[in-house]
């Protein structure tokens, strides 16, 4: 199966764009993050006429995830399994077993600067999404987690390493 992961960084901006990836590379699932897209306002007809299903979780801000499938999508659910959270979470993850595989489509938080409020809400996010994990999948369960990890190992520009980054 072919899963594939992209921050598309506004999809109603490039729509087009998208469509025209799945046309070319056609994945059996597309994880897609920073969709910027509220819920009502995710394109679900333009994947539907290209034979896709699909789950969103997004409120039309910076954010926004979602899972695309043309294998099936059951169990779709938007956010953590604590709704308490929502100001963690932000919608931030969304999943669904598409052909038996789990698929998480995740937009982890930007820490910015390390000990900093946002770097402290990344590692809290960070801990929800373990927890997560523990609750709806065992270590023999199919999953695939795919997104934007705001992750660097360390700050790089042009091959110089500078600084550690959060």
């Amino acid at each position: 199966m072919k899963i594939a992961t992209w921050n598309v960084n506004s999809l109603r901006a490039r729509i087009e764009r998208v469509e025209g990836w799945i046309a070319e590379h056609e994945p059996d699932v597309l994880l897609m993050q920073e969709t910027k897209c509220a819920d009502g306002n995710f394109p679900t007809e333009v994947f539907g006429q290209l034979g896709y299903e699909s789950v969103h979780h997004g409120n039309g801000q910076w954010n926004g995830v979602a899972v695309i499938s043309k294998v099936g999508l059951e169990e779709p659910r938007g956010g953590f399994f604590d709704d308490d959270l929502d100001s963690i979470a932000e919608c931030r993850i969304v999943s669904a077993v598409c052909a038996g595989i789990r698929c998480v489509s995740v937009y982890v938080p930007n820490g910015r600067t390390v000990g900093s409020e946002h770097y402290l809400a990344k590692l809290e996010w960070l801990r929800r999404l373990r927890i997560e994990l523990d609750e709806c999948c065992t270590p023999e369960s199919p999953i695939a987690i795919g997104g934007d990890y705001n992750i660097a190992p360390e700050d790089a520009t042009s091959g110089t390493s500078t600084s550690s980054s959060g």
